[in-house]
């Protein structure tokens, strides 16, 4: 039986040969696509710069780290919505059942560009037509020994742009080292490794990316937790690694105040977020003004815990 360290040296294999493999693909693909993939649909998450997956009990946290159901023991039904640019809308539906050794999720995200108008050269309008993504998500996760969890997403893609469309197929790693450190975790992530076929004779390439991060946990007063992350991003089509870090203060295990900031981000910077739970139910909401002329970002959820 492989011991610990024979498990580390597997899953950085893994990540080195995934780099190697998307690179390989890079050199070959078309445009890049399936930009949704970069986007995080779930205010518990945004308003803390995309971080905080490792100490949430929320059914969307395989979206963002395919190992992080295992935290929480219990079932988690939750949906989202997120109002972006102008009238595009990204809404979110999740599912996850875990039972800390071993979790399964199932999700679905649908980005909705809204109308755009169709022009011809000369200007004239001639009508309108309506982009949209879809992500289908299965996740699975197991916890290996006591303090070494991995998960996996597979993922079907669809991309639907006025008069051509593409489909494809992905998958997602994750990993998450629980240490001595009490409370420390250190994580890994690659994603989007995958194809799809070719959209108006060009193939479509996936925003691949991969990061490493560490999370902790502590108890400031009785009833009040502090929660933060740091992690560094770097997606294959980018020149420079993106680092996000964000905090959740818990009060009571009702209210929940959220702050996140991220670094070398195009279109963000500050994200700020609340969250309340009464009981079984819980609602969310983030919001992210933009740092250029887009508009503000506002993200809210609701969930249902069983």
């Amino acid at each position: 039986m492989l011991n610990k360290i024979s498990y580390l040296i597997v899953i950085c294999l893994m990540i080195s040969s995934t780099q190697i493999f998307a690179e390989s693909i890079d050199k070959h693909a078309g445009e890049y696509g399936f930009q949704m993939l970069k986007i995080c649909s779930n205010p518990e998450f945004s308003g803390q710069g995309q971080t905080g997956t490792l100490y949430s009990p929320f059914a969307s946290v395989f979206f963002i780290q395919p190992a992080a159901a295992l935290n929480n023991k219990g079932n988690n039904l939750e949906v989202s919505t997120t109002a972006l640019y102008a009238d595009t809308q990204l809404n979110s539906v999740a599912w996850k059942s875990s039972h800390l050794n071993r979790s399964i999720g199932v999700g679905v995200r649908y980005l909705d560009y809204g109308k755009i108008d169709e022009r011809l050269d000369s200007g004239l309008l001639v009508g309108s037509y309506n982009p949209i993504d879809i992500q289908l998500v299965f996740n699975f996760a197991q916890r290996i020994y006591s303090n070494h969890l991995i998960g996996i997403n597979l993922n079907g893609l669809y991309e639907d742009i006025q008069t051509a469309s593409a489909a494809g197929v992905s998958v997602d790693l994750g990993y998450i080292y629980e240490t001595p450190i009490k409370n420390l975790k250190i994580l890994a992530a690659v994603k989007n490794m995958g194809g799809t076929n070719q959209m108006e004779s060009e193939s479509i390439k996936l925003p691949f990316s991969y990061e490493f991060g560490v999370a902790n946990y502590m108890n400031i007063l009785p009833d009040i937790n502090l929660n933060y992350e740091v992690k560094s991003l770097y997606f294959i089509e980018d020149s420079n690694a993106k680092l996000y870090t964000g905090a959740t203060l818990d009060l009571y295990n009702m209210l929940y105040l959220r702050a996140g900031y991220k670094i070398n981000h195009d279109s963000e910077g500050i994200s700020t977020g609340v969250g309340v739970k009464w009981h079984n139910a819980s609602i969310n909401y983030s919001f992210i003004p933009s740092t250029n002329d887009l508009d503000d970002i506002h993200s809210i959820s609701v969930g249902w815990s069983y």
